[in-house]
């Protein structure tokens, strides 16, 4: 589908706000193919392409500033959980 549907809106000249939502979306369906939405900088990278978009997202829950800020804690955690258990420590 993705084979079709991009070449077939490349071709086709956009205007204004369907351009960079179409750009966007290009840029986010790359980072699924190459799978890197499953590595901590990839999925940082695809939440920061959602939150450009120009609907300012009145249904979010968290800001992009709070949901990065909330990710990166979850990050250290994971990794202070990766160095115990590297260390022998058992997590409960």
């Amino acid at each position: 589908m993705l084979n079709i549907l991009i070449p077939l809106v490349d071709s086709i000249s956009l205007l204004s706000s369907k351009f960079v939502n179409f750009k966007a979306f290009k840029e986010a369906m790359d980072i699924y193919i190459k799978k890197e939405h499953l590595t901590d900088e990839g999925l940082i990278r695809l939440v920061k392409i959602a939150y450009s978009s120009k609907n300012k997202g009145k249904r979010r829950r968290y800001t992009l500033k709070g949901y990065l800020k909330k990710k990166i804690i979850y990050l250290i955690i994971k990794k202070f959980n990766l160095y115990l258990k590297n260390r022998g420590v058992k997590l409960k």
